[in-house]
């Protein structure tokens, strides 16, 4: 049986679980199905007209949050902790969804308060409560897993040509020369982190459409990193590396499912290595 609790974490690092007898989040909350789109389409010269893309837009959520002590003056300081949480000065707040099963697991969605907390006050049976709707906007509008799907490739035996190893985390893979089968659990295409250690050199990772890579050296206890969510290439010290990549990279993302990757390079070095990683994205939690 799966359980699945909610929590909200401030940039100030507070976090309250929603329970049943302090902190209640009220049926009617909004905002945790599919994602809105929005659709490009253009007047055609014929009838209708002509699609040119589609992207997700701003998640919209509402939380309706009742809040119970056991005097007004308890329930005050439980919506000042409230208020305090939601502050984004230094940062999103994040909304927690927490899978309790055997394999449990925790989804985030970073938010923005945007308004609708206000309410009313009233007894109920001895105690005093009050109930807010919290309206916020979150503009990367998928969950993130707190699991990191990495997979490490290095040189085998001989020395030469990248192979997979056998070291993997919550991956699936096949041996086959120079191909690698990955698999995003998640709904929507993953954005991959790349890090080539050296020595390394020749590297070029494909998915049999899109392609990059560089033909120059990465030197023994060098790294680069490449982050394809941000389009970045990078060294140890955070300088620049984006001249390396050959003309026209496609920095692809992992789509849902499995996907088989070609990685090749050449390495004299036992230390060289490849690491892959990403964090499966969802939209829906249910």
């Amino acid at each position: 049986m799966v359980i699945l609790d909610y929590a909200i974490r401030g940039a100030n690092g507070d976090e309250i679980d929603f329970d049943n007898e302090t902190y209640i989040l009220n049926p009617g909350y909004m905002g945790f199905g599919i994602a809105p789109t929005q659709v490009r389409i253009e007047p055609s010269a014929g009838d209708g007209g002509l699609w040119r893309n589609t992207k997700k837009g701003i998640r919209d959520i509402d939380l309706p949050i009742t809040v119970i002590g056991t005097s007004r003056s308890d329930v005050q300081t439980k919506l000042r902790r409230l208020s305090k949480l939601i502050q984004d000065s230094e940062g999103p707040t994040t909304l927690l969804a927490k899978y309790t099963n055997q394999h449990s697991s925790t989804l985030a969605l970073d938010v923005h308060y945007v308004g609708g907390a206000e309410g009313e006050w009233g007894p109920d049976e001895g105690l005093t409560w009050a109930k807010w709707v919290f309206s916020f906007q979150a503009p990367d509008p998928f969950w993130y897993t707190d699991e990191v799907t990495e997979f490490t490739i290095g040189t085998g035996n001989t020395g030469r040509g990248l192979l997979p190893e056998l070291t993997k985390l919550k991956v699936s893979s096949s041996q086959t020369l120079g191909v690698i089968t990955v698999t995003n659990a998640g709904d929507v295409p993953a954005y991959p982190i790349w890090r080539v250690r050296g020595p390394i050199e020749d590297f070029y990772v494909s998915d049999g459409t899109n392609a990059f890579g560089f033909n120059a050296e990465v030197f023994t206890g060098e790294t680069i990193t490449i982050d394809t969510a941000t389009g970045s290439v990078t060294d140890d010290l955070g300088a620049n590396r984006y001249s390396l990549l050959l003309p026209a990279p496609k920095l692809f993302t992992i789509p849902p499912g499995v996907t088989g990757l070609t990685v090749t390079g050449v390495a004299n070095s036992l230390s060289a290595q490849v690491v892959l990683s990403y964090s499966p994205r969802y939209e829906v939690v249910h």
